[in-house]
């Protein structure tokens, strides 16, 4: 459910994309985490687009899981079944 905009223009223009991420650690307080860049991999526009997401949202879940109570959810995610 990703949308997959960021990774079709990186996949076409050949991009790296950067992922990051704003971490509350106090009630008025914010920390801006930079991610390593996620090379473009050589593969056919579709293909690439597919791998990255998948990166994307491998790191998301990461994120999410490691402080769950930060993110909020409009659609029925958290069904018993991983998000992937």
């Amino acid at each position: 459910m990703t949308a997959p905009v960021f990774a079709q223009f990186a996949s076409r223009f050949g991009c790296r994309v950067v992922l990051v991420r704003t971490v509350r650690f106090e009630p008025a307080r914010f920390r801006t985490v930079w991610e390593s860049l996620l090379a473009t991999p050589a593969q056919a526009i579709g293909a690439r687009t597919c791998t990255l997401m998948r990166a994307v949202d491998a790191m998301l879940q990461r994120w999410i899981w490691a402080d769950p109570n930060a993110w909020l959810w409009l659609h029925r995610c958290w069904t018993g079944k991983p998000c992937l």
